[in-house]
C-alpha cells in the first residue's frame, strides 16, 4: 500500500470570501497612508499579488483571520508557498533586497546573503503595511502600539511581517529625499506630465479653479479616507472624486436626490455634473434637470498623458510611457454629438477641462505586449493646463480658428487645427457648430463636402 495522502484543509467559499474582503481592506488602509506621503504608484499597486491564483489559494486554503495565513501554511507544510511568490514581487518587503555574494569585500567575513539598499520609499510602504497588518488583524481592540509590538514580536521565521530592520536606509526618507511621486505643488516639475506648452491656443483661458483643483488634489489624494455615503459615490474614481471637490468641496452640496436622479453637486442655485465618459449615460437626467434647473457639466480631456503599465500577475509597475496625443478641447465631438438636441437650452452649460494626467493600466490584454484590449485602473489629474465654457453661440464660435476660409469646408477646418486633433471628426464639429448656431451651411463643393460660413 502507498503512504497516506497527506490532507490539507479545505478551500471553501466562505473562507475564500472572507480572505478576499481582508486582503482588499489591508490594501485600502495601506492606500490610505501611501497618500499621505504622497506615494500614489505605491498606494495604488500594493499586495495586487495577493489576488494572483499562486497567494490567493493559499490565502482561501488557510484563513483564519486573526493571523496571516502563511504561517499556517508553514505548520502545516514546512513553507510557504504564498510567501516566496510575494516576497520576490513586492519591494516593500526586505526580504526583496537580499542577494548573495562570492566576494569577501561585500560581506566582511560571510560570503552568502547579503542585503541591498533598500529606497526610502519601500521602507515608508513596509511601515505603512504593518500599520494596517495591524489594523486588520487586531480590528477593534488596534492601539497605536501594536505596529511597533508586531515589529519586535516575530510570529513566525520569516513572515512577511516578521522583526527586523530594513538592510538599509531605515531613517525612511534617505537624508532628506522627497519621497512624493506627485507633491501636491501648484505646478509639477520640469518633465513630469505637468510640462505644457502654455502658448497653444487651447490652453490660455484657464479659469481660477487651479487653487481649489490643488485643495482637493490634497483632500482626495492625502487626507483620511473618502467618506462614501451617497449611491454616486460608491464606484467613484479618482479623477471624478477630485474634480467634484474642485468645483465644490462642500459635502453637504454632494450627491444630492433631485426629480429621481442624483446630482454630482447641488448647492441650491444649480447642478454640476461630472462626466468622465460615456454622455449618453446623461440624457435621462438633462431631460429632467433643464426644465427647471441651470446645470453644467464639466468634461475632463487628458492634455499631456503618462501612462503606467501595471503586471496583472503580480502587481509590478512595469513601466512608464508618455502619450505621444496631446489633447485638445476638439476631442469632445463624440461626447458633445450624444447629446447634442440639449446642446441649445440655455439652461445647459458645458466645461471643456484639460487636464494632465497620470493613467494606470492593468497590462492584460491581447498581443506580444498584453497592451491591445487593456483595461485602465484609474487617473489621476495632476493639472488643470485650460478650461472652456460652452453656452451661447459665441462660445462655440470661439472655438473656430482664425485663418479659416471664407467659406470652408470640414476638410478645411482639420487642416487648420491639424497640430494634436489626430483622429479628430471634424464632420461631427460641422454639424455640432451649425446646429447651436455658430455656422451656417451654405451649400455643396464639387464632391461630397458641405459649406460652411462662420454667422455674424
Amino acid at each position: 500500500m502507498g503512504e497516506p495522502k497527506e490532507e490539507h484543509p479545505p478551500i471553501t467559499l466562505k473562507k475564500a470570501a472572507k480572505h478576499f474582503v481582508t486582503i482588499t481592506t489591508h490594501r485600502e488602509l495601506v492606500r490610505e497612508g501611501c497618500f499621505a506621503v504622497g506615494l500614489y504608484y505605491q498606494g495604488l499597486t500594493h499586495d495586487l499579488s495577493k489576488y494572483s491564483p499562486t497567494e490567493f489559494l493559499v490565502g482561501a486554503r488557510y484563513y483564519q483571520g486573526t493571523r496571516s495565513p502563511n504561517n499556517a501554511e508553514r505548520e502545516d507544510i514546512g513553507y510557504s508557498t504564498s510567501w516566496l511568490h510575494h516576497k520576490g514581487r513586492n519591494r516593500h518587503h526586505y526580504e526583496y533586497w537580499l542577494d548573495y555574494t562570492t566576494r569577501p569585500e561585500d560581506g566582511g567575513d560571510h560570503i552568502g546573503v547579503i542585503p541591498c539598499k533598500m529606497p526610502g520609499r519601500y521602507v515608508v510602504e513596509m511601515f505603512m503595511d504593518r500599520i494596517a497588518a495591524s489594523k486588520v488583524y487586531h480590528k477593534g481592540t488596534y492601539t497605536q502600539a501594536d505596529p511597533w509590538n508586531y515589529y519586535l514580536e516575530c510570529p513566525a521565521p520569516g513572515d512577511e511581517k516578521a522583526p527586523g530592520k530594513a538592510p538599509s536606509d531605515a531613517e525612511g526618507r534617505g537624508g532628506g529625499e522627497d519621497l512624493r511621486l506627485y507633491p501636491c505643488a501648484p505646478v509639477p516639475e520640469e518633465g513630469s506630465c505637468g510640462e505644457a506648452d502654455l502658448e497653444d491656443k487651447e490652453v490660455m483661458n484657464v479659469t481660477d479653479h487651479a487653487e481649489a483643483f490643488e485643495a482637493a488634489r490634497e483632500k482626495v489624494l492625502t487626507l483620511s479616507p473618502r467618506v462614501r455615503e451617497g449611491i454616486g459615490t460608491q464606484k467613484e474614481k479618482t479623477l471624478h472624486a477630485i474634480l467634484k471637490n474642485t468645483f465644490d468641496p462642500d459635502p453637504s452640496h454632494q450627491e444630492i436626490p433631485i426629480d429621481g436622479y442624483i446630482a454630482d453637486i447641488f448647492d441650491g442655485h444649480g447642478i454640476i455634473e461630472i462626466q468622465t465618459a460615456n454622455f449618453g449615460n446623461l440624457r435621462d437626467k438633462l431631460k429632467a434637470y433643464l426644465p427647471e434647473h441651470k446645470v453644467l457639466v464639466v468634461y475632463p480631456i487628458p492634455h499631456l498623458k503618462y501612462v503606467t503599465w501595471i503586471d496583472p500577475e503580480s502587481g509590478e509597475l512595469k513601466e512608464r510611457n508618455k502619450s505621444p496625443r496631446k489633447g485638445s478641447f476638439y476631442r469632445a465631438e463624440k461626447e458633445l454629438y450624444r447629446i447634442r438636441p440639449f446642446l441649445t437650452d440655455p439652461n445647459l452649460s458645458i466645461d471643456l477641462v484639460l487636464c494632465d494626467m497620470e493613467e494606470y493600466r492593468v497590462k492584460d490584454g491581447w498581443g506580444s505586449n498584453g497592451k491591445r484590449g487593456s483595461h485602465r485602473y484609474d487617473r489621476v489629474p495632476v493639472r488643470i493646463a485650460g478650461e472652456k465654457i460652452l453656452n451661447t453661440r459665441e462660445d462655440y464660435a470661439s472655438l473656430l480658428p482664425e485663418n479659416l476660409p471664407d467659406p470652408f469646408t470640414s476638410g478645411d477646418l482639420r487642416t487648420a487645427l491639424s497640430k494634436g486633433n489626430y483622429g479628430v471628426d471634424f464632420s461631427t464639429w460641422c454639424l455640432l457648430l451649425s446646429e447651436v448656431g455658430a455656422i451656417e451651411r451654405i451649400g455643396k463643393k464639387r464632391g461630397r463636402s458641405f459649406l460652411y460660413r462662420q454667422k455674424v
